[in-house]
């Protein structure tokens, strides 16, 4: 049997371990030992507990403090610490280690890329498992986040990763990369999203298989039926302008249920026909039924196109706008880019709860991936890990 490393670097939140569970799981149970290194040790333990899974600090970088955003994904790897070729070399060789004292057969990869240099630089059959965002596009240099990135920054920012890169690879007497592209080209490339929804898409490579996340402690909210229509919203209270949305979601007619870890106190008080859930909710009870969901969250747009229900997207971090613009592109929804008042918010509300257009592409999209189901889709992805394991023995 194989001893399996699951290796999440960067993002900051918990989807990491909830979208991961369903593969470990699944190794577990045909006889394999799984091994975790995560980036939150803490959010780790208390997800996974007893779980059985023998659980690491993965190697950390630090990130930089530049206020501008990034121009393309190998710029935000530098601004992540890349930037940094000393500490990348230093966080490269803790992988690397990591990886040797484990014993480790096989990397998933999730959203790790010095991981993924270090099992490149081992030899390690590797699963490069993600949203679409997490996977950058197969060409150099990447592609910009926004249409009027400078084609120089791009270039500039590709130059400057892949001499930091090389610069370390060296150091461990490893081959060099050519480009950021060279290094995703040397795993198994499976994607937790649809085409429609990948801000990178059409990318001629990789495989789709649509979310797979375990359903971890969830409270179960039924609606009540004291609204015209239907509103399920899952947010965090740092989005910008999150108030500015209550404030007009309290204005409305609609029945409203909004989960939101973090939930300021006063909240529920301020906004008393807004139904607060300080945490995860049962998404599956109430979706079915929703007229329009609102989210900041990438992960949440599958699951509500799934159930046949339009977004309204809130986006907090460059991943979350790029999966809010591909939903407006398909036409299920529309990305709010920035900051918006309380009467912007009204008539966005307006909009897609009364134009029909934004029901019908979501109910097509619903109808296009009805057979799809994440515990069919967490076996389809262990298969895969099976299959490699075997190549590689």
């Amino acid at each position: 049997m194989a001893r399996v490393l699951i290796a999440w670097e960067f993002g900051r939140n918990l989807g990491h371990i909830a979208r991961d569970l369903p593969l470990a799981r699944a190794c577990r149970d045909a006889g394999h030992e799984v091994v975790w290194a995560v980036r939150d040790l803490r959010g780790a333990s208390r997800e996974l507990v007893g779980e059985g899974f023998a659980l690491l600090q993965g190697p950390l970088l630090r990130s930089g403090q530049v206020n501008a955003p990034p121009v393309n994904f190998a710029d935000m790897l530098l601004r992540e610490g890349y930037e940094d070729a000393a500490g990348l070399l230093g966080v490269l060789q803790g992988w690397h280690a990591l990886m040797r004292l484990a014993s480790v057969s096989a990397v998933v990869y999730d959203y790790a890329p010095t991981a993924l240099l270090a099992a490149r630089a081992l030899g390690l059959p590797t699963m490069i498992l993600g949203s679409g965002f997490m996977l950058p596009a197969p060409v150099v240099p990447s592609p910009g986040f926004f249409p009027d990135a400078p084609a120089g920054a791009l270039q500039a920012a590709e130059d400057r990763f892949v001499a930091n890169v090389n610069t370390a690879l060296q150091s461990l007497g490893s081959a060099p990369i050519a480009s950021l592209r060279d290094l995703y080209a040397c795993g198994e490339q499976v994607l937790t999203t649809f085409e429609e929804l990948d801000p990178f898409a059409p990318r001629g490579q990789g495989r789709y298989v649509g979310p797979m996340y375990a359903l971890g402690r969830q409270t179960r909210v039924e609606w009540q039926g004291g609204g015209t229509r239907r509103i399920f919203a899952y947010l965090r209270p740092e989005v910008p302008s999150c108030e500015n949305l209550l404030a007009a979601l309290q204005a409305g007619q609609a029945e409203v249920v909004c989960a939101m870890p973090g939930l300021p106190e006063a909240w529920p008080a301020r906004f008393p026909r807004i139904r607060f859930v300080a945490g995860a909710v049962d998404m599956e009870a109430l979706l079915p039924v929703a007229d329009l969901a609102i989210t900041n969250g990438s992960g949440t747009i599958p699951n509500c196109l799934l159930a046949g229900v339009p977004v309204l997207v809130l986006p907090h971090f460059n991943e979350q706008y790029l999966a809010g613009l591909r939903l407006q592109q398909y036409g299920a929804g529309i990305v709010v880019p920035g900051r918006a008042s309380t009467a912007e918010y009204a008539g966005l509300l307006e909009r897609l709860l009364s134009e029909p257009r934004f029901k019908q592409q979501a109910l097509a999209f619903a109808r296009r991936y009805a057979g799809h189901h994440r515990d069919t889709t967490a076996r389809a992805v262990f298969a895969l890990l099976e299959d490699m394991l075997q190549r590689a023995a």
